[in-house]
């Protein structure tokens, strides 16, 4: 269902969005709609970033220490075996 929106733009703005339509041979309607779609699938997309990030960078640092820690001990057993040789 379609809604209206009016808005005031700045001229230069607005001029530039019938061109850019014009140019692209598509109705200035479809060319703003397009814009708005872009907008908010970009914006969304940060947002879900902004939600998962703390998530992996959690996940990362488990493994992480994981990792760190596999490596450490065979480190740490060959320095206390020289210790007491």
């Amino acid at each position: 269902m379609e809604k209206q929106l009016s808005i005031w733009l700045d001229g230069e703005l607005k001029d530039a969005l019938i061109e850019r339509a014009r140019q692209e041979n598509i109705p200035l309607k479809h060319l703003i709609e397009d814009i708005l779609r872009q907008s908010m699938v970009y914006y969304r997309g940060e947002m879900i970033e902004r939600q998962a990030l703390p998530v992996i960078r959690e996940m990362m640092r488990r493994e992480l220490r994981k990792v760190f820690a596999q490596l450490l001990t065979p480190m740490r057993e060959e320095i206390n075996s020289r210790e007491t040789d």
